[in-house]
């Protein structure tokens, strides 16, 4: 890479704070009578997957699970991750990814609108 500039990227992996939360567990729990079975997949689990169609930039929205063994003892914990891949049709620069991540983080509204608290974009009065 020749800077940030540079089109040389055709995809990036982006995860934020939060967003797992949105998004179903990876893994499946199933309780018995005498077992509980946990089903932790191996692959991404892929939740959203779209094409934009003026600049053919594909969008995926995935969750994998992380597995990790306890330090002193046999236990183990799973959580899932989320995250959100971006694939341009053609190279790209780390710049423009990087306008991507921001915009993916930081959705820009107008200034007379704001979202509630369940989702839903509200019109505010102008000053």
């Amino acid at each position: 890479m020749n800077g940030i500039n540079d089109k040389c990227l055709t995809s990036a992996k982006y995860t934020f704070e939060g967003l797992s939360a949105w998004f179903p567990q990876a893994f499946d729990e199933k309780w018995g009578t005498d077992q509980i079975v946990v089903t932790i997949p191996m692959e991404p689990r892929q939740i959203q997957d779209f094409c934009l169609l003026d600049s053919r930039v594909r969008i995926s929205v995935k969750i994998v699970s992380e597995l990790t063994s306890g330090k002193d003892d046999p236990s183990r914990l799973s959580r899932s991750i989320a995250s959100i891949e971006v694939e341009s049709p053609n190279p790209e620069s780390l710049a423009w990814y990087r306008r991507i991540g921001g915009r993916l983080e930081k959705p820009v509204l107008p200034a007379h609108r704001r979202f509630c608290g369940d989702g839903h974009a509200v019109r505010l009065p102008r000053r």
